[in-house]
């Protein structure tokens, strides 16, 4: 994944909604690259948006949060002036892995169903496996696809009727908002709405700080 398919990938996950960014949006990411900001200050932006503006309407583009987004910008873009983001990645105090591996920790000793127990497990194994990778664009990449994993196979532990339930207000909400997506969009949507739901309402682990 690079800089910008990290992005989406985090903000379709931290929204609950999928996206295609507008050539505003695109033109703003590329100049924030061009000024050494890395993915992992966009997404911290972009969750302090969800974090603050109202959960029922999340942002629909990252111009529109860029007032969120733009102190990370500035002080990653300062730290960049002589040194590679990975230097400042190994001397962060509390680092996405480690992040990571705590948020494991707490669900797995928090957990009584052995089925999620296990996945906490597995992922937690994974994550141990990026001890080698120093570029924090990487490990964002590979977090994003954990928490991805971890989203359908929760969603598969649940019981067939709340499954069941889930979809259905999905598809009424978009009956209700009249969203209108290709089917291939629309797949993504559904997959993105899940993964807030389980989030929201069965404590599916967050693993990016």
């Amino acid at each position: 994944m690079g800089f910008y398919d990290i992005v989406q990938a985090y903000f379709v996950q931290a929204t609950g909604r999928f996206v295609m960014f507008s050539g505003r949006d695109v033109a703003l990411l590329h100049s924030w690259k061009e000024q050494g900001a890395t993915a992992a200050a966009v997404c911290r932006g972009i969750r302090d948006a969800v974090r603050q503006l109202d959960r029922e309407d999340p942002p629909r583009s990252v111009y529109n949060i860029r007032k969120f987004i733009l102190p990370y910008i500035e002080r990653t873009a300062k730290r960049a002036v002589g040194a590679p983001a990975q230097v400042f990645a190994r001397q962060s105090p509390s680092t996405p892995r480690e992040c990571a591996l705590a948020e494991l920790e707490r669900a797995g000793k928090s957990c009584a169903d052995e089925r999620r127990r296990s996945l906490y497990r597995d992922a937690w194994h994974r994550v141990r496996e990026l001890d080698g990778l120093e570029d924090i664009e990487q490990v964002y990449a590979e977090l994003l696809g954990l928490e991805e994993w971890l989203s359908e196979r929760t969603f598969e532990a649940l019981p067939e009727p709340t499954r069941v339930s889930i979809d259905a207000r999905i598809d009424r909400e978009a009956t209700t908002s009249n969203i209108r997506m290709s089917e291939r969009a629309w797949e993504l949507h559904r997959v993105a709405r899940r993964r807030q739901l389980l989030g929201r309402e069965h404590d599916l682990v967050t693993l990016l700080p």
